[in-house]
């Protein structure tokens, strides 16, 4: 007996230890990850668009050249730096695959030559540059007028 109340004294003194409900856990667990879920996709964007990109957004797209040495050909800029221009080659169609920088008002375009397989780096100064026009001017000063698609 006397064990007994020992015990029932023993029991008084402890604090019961408090019931969590059933699911809190998992609900905490989600919100966690989708916290940094978001935090991994807004991250990602960050740099993807705008710290490693070496295009600026006004120059991404397909551009047609109005006037120039190509004229009627198209040029199209990706945000990756990759540049595809589509050209008339005397009478043939020729294309065109460069990776494409911009540094200080100057698209610097590596390219390969397809028939030596050389890799060769040209420079064109953008002389104007809004949504709808582009001119460029190349090394040896011909300049190349641009313009969105309708």
């Amino acid at each position: 007996m006397r064990s007994k109340t020992k015990q029932q004294r023993k029991n008084k003194h402890e604090k019961p230890t408090p019931q969590t409900p059933p699911g809190i856990f998992r609900r905490s667990y989600l919100i966690m990850a989708v916290g940094m879920l978001a935090a991994g996709v807004g991250t990602w964007a960050l740099f993807e668009y705008v710290i490693w990109n070496p295009i600026p957004s006004e120059l991404l797209g397909k551009w047609i050249v109005t006037e120039g040495p190509d004229e009627g050909g198209t040029i199209d800029f990706y945000r990756g730096g990759t540049m595809v221009a589509h050209v008339n080659l005397n009478g043939k169609l020729g294309i065109i695959e460069a990776k494409v920088r911009v540094e200080d008002g100057k698209i610097i375009a590596t390219l390969r030559n397809e028939l030596t397989g050389e890799m060769g780096t040209r420079v064109q100064t953008i002389k104007q540059l809004d949504r709808w026009r582009l001119v460029l001017e190349d090394e040896r000063g011909n300049r190349i007028y641009l313009k969105r698609p309708d």
